[in-house]
Order: C-alpha cells, then structure tokens, then sequence
C-alpha cells in the first residue's frame, strides 16, 4: 500500500486497512505530505497529525500480526504500531541504497507468511532445457580431458540439478553407469525430464556440436573447440552407450527413481554427507549452484568423502548478484539483517560468499585446484564501500564474477594436510 499524501479519507483508509488485515503481512507505505517531504516528530504541523492519525488508525488491525513498515522514516510509526502487533519492522529506502531491487525485498518479505512461497516459487532455468544439458555436460567433460582428468566416469554426483536431471541425463547417455542427485528443493518432474531425455538421446546420436556462447553467454567454461569431442565420445564408445538395451534402462530409471535396479538416485532434500557411501563416487559437479548453497563447509566435506581416491569435482559457480541489486556486485553492499529481508523464507537464494572462500574450503577439505578460471567483471564500488561483513574481502574477490574450478581429491591424509 503506498499512500502519497496525508489527506487520504478516513473511509478510504479504512478500506484499504481492512483488505490488508486478513492477510498475515501489513505493508504501511510512503508518508508524503503535500509537498512531497517526510514528515518528522519533530514539527508537529497538520502533515505530520495526520500522518500520526493513520498509524493510529492502522494499529488497530496489526494485533497479533507481523508487520513490515516501508519507509518508516525515523521510526516513530513503527513504533506505535509495536505496541499492538506481533512483531514490527521498519525500513527506510535511505538505508538500502540506490541499488536496491524492490521486488526481490518484497518477495522475501511476503515468504514470511505462512504458506506464501510455494505458492510464489518459479523454476530455477536452464535445466529446463536439453541442449543446455548437453552443452554444459560437454563441456565440463571436455575441460577434465584439458586437465588430465578422467573423461569416462562410472558414477557420477551432481549438486543442485533444479528444473530437471538433464546434465545428469547427459552423462549417463554418454556412457556413465550411475548418477546420483541431490537438491533442497524437488523441482525436476517425470514429464520433463522424459522430453529432455529423449532430446538428449537424438543430440548424442547426430554427434552434435557443443551449443556455444552465442547461444548460452553465461555458461561457463568457455571452451577453444565447440566442435563434438569425438576423441573423447569415439564411435566405440558412444555406439555402446547408445544401444537400445541400454538407453530403455535409463528410460525406465527416469520413470520411476524407487526401482529396485534404478541407476538414477534423487535426494531431496540433503543435508548429511551419509546420503551416499564414502569413497563411491568418481566425479561430482555443478552447474552455477554452489553460490546459493548455505553450508559451504560441509558440503566440500560430504563432497571429499564421496570421492574415490583420485576422483575429482568440477564446479561452476556465480559470484554475481542474481537480480538482487542494480550492480553485478551490489548484494554485497546489503547489511546481514537487510539481507535476511530479502531473503525471507526461501529455502535459498544466495550465500554472498567470494571466490576466495570457495578456493580456501577447497584447499582445506583436501582438495587440490588444478584448474581455475576467473572471470573478472569491472566493480563500480570499493571495498570500503561494502556492508561490514565485506570489507576484509580481497581486490580480487570484488572484481571476480564467476569461475570454473576443478580440483582432485588428494590420495593421502599428508597431503590433504599440506
């Protein structure tokens, strides 16, 4: 609700109060007086008793609510509304900055209410569809031959698969024997993932070239050669993972994870490393995920365990601010506390941490980084300029957008301590 003068009918008030009222949220909006300037305790003038009486009108409808007061100014309103409601939270659009999405401050807000994201919550994209699937599959197979890494793995893991398990998909029609997925949120279906199955089986049979960065400019690794990597899917081995026989066994997985002889296993939600035996694994990846995840810690931990010695993970992760402020790197600008508004009820949205911290988790679970691509990206604030929490962040970690990293799992315990 946003009221842009002081002069608004007590019945209209009265109206509009109501409607909020059967809602678990009340959004009181902007406070303008006539002249278009705030009102302050300060000077009581006709503006601002006026003002004073549609809080105190208002404050009858907030008991027992949570409230939420938009440009609550110096709070004073905020104030007479706490002392009827449940719980009130004043916010001043001075204390978010210029770069401030309302939207995604908005949405946060309202997955406070009881029932409200389920109701909200959209797909996460790009899985959605089969020829990202296989770009990104490709890709990330064609950067393990680059690094000397295994390009034919048994069994394969992969965190966050969102819209469907296409990538997932992708490796097992290439030749892979297991895939293990785990997610937070259950957004893949039977049809969809069906529909990009079969699409999938079509792209591997025509041998068909990597989609590029023309199509999926914020995919990442770039690679030197789009063609398809024939000397790492050859007619022999591409030909055996295409038989009838088999491509019907991955069908059927599709169709119904629970099978006993089921070579797809989908984990929702996760958050204990014994989801999966140790050292069973031999790779694990993602796809822009590991920015949203909130335990990061663990997760490079539960990750080492599931390797086999000399397995490896290859990651691709988005430091960028996901449509949360004007500027790539603006979230970074955000308060913890203002953060946690944005954020709301959702299950996810993103963890903030830099590039420096996923190299340092890396390094210190037992990993050894033998491939890091940077992207830097031109910021237009400095460090000083960030919220607390930032300030001790590197010139590097402010200007690095995004990366792809591969790294081993090391083979002794000498050598993840070193």
């Amino acid at each position: 609700m946003t009221e842009t003068g002081s002069s608004a009918s007590g019945g209209r008030l009265a109206h509009r109060a109501s409607g909020l009222a059967t809602s678990g949220f009340i959004l009181q909006g902007r406070a303008l007086g006539p002249d278009c300037e705030r009102v302050h305790p300060d000077f009581e003038d006709a503006n601002f008793i006026n003002h004073r009486k549609a809080y105190q009108f208002i404050s009858q409808w907030v008991a027992d609510k949570v409230v939420l007061d938009m440009e609550c100014g110096t709070g004073y309103g905020t104030a007479i509304l706490a002392e009827l409601a449940k719980h009130a939270t004043g916010i001043d659009y001075s204390d978010i900055g210029e770069n401030m999405k309302l939207k995604q401050l908005i949405f946060g807000m309202v997955t406070f209410a009881p029932g409200m994201y389920p109701l909200l919550a959209k797909g996460t994209g790009g899985t959605d569809s089969a020829r990202y699937c296989y770009s990104v599959w490709l890709r990330h197979l064609v950067m393990a031959q680059k690094n000397g890494l295994n390009t034919h793995p048994k069994t394969v893991a992969e965190i966050g698969p969102g819209d469907s398990i296409g990538i997932g998909l992708a490796a097992l029609i290439s030749g892979c024997d297991e895939y293990f997925a785990f997610d937070v949120v259950k957004h893949a279906d039977i049809g969809r993932n069906l529909a990009i199955f079969e699409e999938l089986v079509t792209l591997f049979k025509n041998r068909t070239p990597i989609p590029d960065h023309n199509e999926w400019p914020e995919v990442d690794p770039r690679l030197e050669d789009y063609r398809f990597p024939a000397k790492i899917l050859d007619d022999v081995r591409l030909n055996t993972a295409l038989e009838s026989s088999r491509i019907d066994e991955i069908r059927n997985s599709v169709r119904d994870f629970q099978r006993k002889d089921s070579i797809i296993s989908y984990e929702v939600p996760w958050y204990e490393a014994n989801v999966l035996k140790k050292e069973s694994i031999d790779m694990i990846y993602s796809q822009a995920v590991l920015e949203h995840v909130d335990d990061l810690r663990n997760t490079y931990a539960a990750m080492y365990s599931w390797l086999k010695p000399a397995g490896y993970i290859s990651h691709a992760i988005d430091f960028k601010c996901h449509g949360t402020a004007d500027e790539w790197n603006g979230h970074w600008l955000y308060s913890d506390f203002f953060w946690k508004l944005m954020r709301g009820k959702r299950p996810y949205l993103l963890n903030r941490e830099p590039y420096s911290t996923h190299i340092r988790l890396m390094k210190s679970e037992g990993f050894r980084v033998i491939c890091d691509n940077k992207t830097t990206s031109e910021s237009k604030y400095t460090v000083d300029q960030l919220a607390s929490r930032f300030k001790c962040i590197s010139e590097e970690d402010l200007v690095t957008s995004r990366t792809f990293v591969q790294g081993v799992k090391n083979f002794s315990t000498t050598e993840r301590a070193a």
